[in-house]
């Protein structure tokens, strides 16, 4: 049986109906906030109790009603399931595939896991295909082997518990080597900051110094951290409040 794994509700409404399969909408931003959990009820739980209260514009029944009952499904996928994961390059995206391959790797249970990249930039990715390139994207999926899925699962461990002094160290390889390039914008986004800096050159650069120019300079010079509008927008009330 196969499982795909979408990394937006804009892929989900115009995934094709001609790819076999039970989708599960991945609709977190695991980029920003805690991420330590004993197991998948208390991470819910705890990023439940983050997202409503720095984004309380979706409403307090937004997470269990559209967020939660999607990643629960992750924990009911058959053994010997299929998976493909439809994710692309940029750290938001990456951030919550690192999840995903970590509840599958620790699940004890036995699943062929694929992964599904768009060959476009990092500032279109999937809505930059056509309905036929979506259609035929899963011909060149990529098989994650045992040690790649490994070094994900402690990468994430890792994360979670901010120890991000021996992440420089772990290695994917190929077809996946990508994913290196992921580790050092995370460094660059968790530890160094570089985001951050960057909105900071545009707003002191930017006239009139209104949100909305400021977003599309942002998502222009650094689309490989994929941050959205409400990341971008707390970052920026943050800079003019300082």
């Amino acid at each position: 049986m196969n499982y795909h794994i979408l990394n937006s509700d804009a892929l989900a409404e115009r995934f094709p109906e001609e790819i076999e399969g039970n989708q599960i909408i991945f609709r977190e931003c695991l980029i920003e906030g805690p991420l330590k959990a004993e197991n998948l009820d208390h991470f819910l739980s705890i990023r439940e109790s983050y997202l409503t209260q720095t984004y309380p514009e979706h409403g307090e029944d937004y997470y269990a009603k559209f967020t939660r009952s999607e990643l629960e499904k992750l924990s009911t996928i058959p053994n010997n399931a299929r998976v493909y994961l439809w994710f692309e390059e940029d750290l938001f995206c990456l951030m919550n595939a690192l999840y995903v391959l970590y509840l599958l790797t620790t699940s004890n249970r036995n699943y062929q896991v694929f992964w599904v990249h768009p060959p476009m930039s990092m500032q279109y990715g999937f809505a930059g295909l056509s309905p036929d390139e979506l259609r035929r994207a899963p011909e060149h999926a990529k098989e994650i082997k045992e040690d790649d899925l490994k070094t994900a699962s402690k990468l994430w461990e890792l994360i979670a518990t901010e120890n991000y002094n021996p992440i420089s160290n772990l290695r994917f390889t190929e077809p996946f080597d990508f994913l290196n390039n992921g580790i050092e914008l995370l460094l660059s986004f968790k530890v160094k900051g570089q985001a951050e800096a960057i909105l900071k050159s545009i707003i002191s650069e930017t006239e009139p110094l209104a949100f909305g120019p400021v977003f599309r300079a942002f998502h222009a010079k650094a689309p490989e951290y994929g941050l959205g509008d409400l990341q971008v927008k707390r970052l920026y009330d943050k800079i003019i409040n300082h």
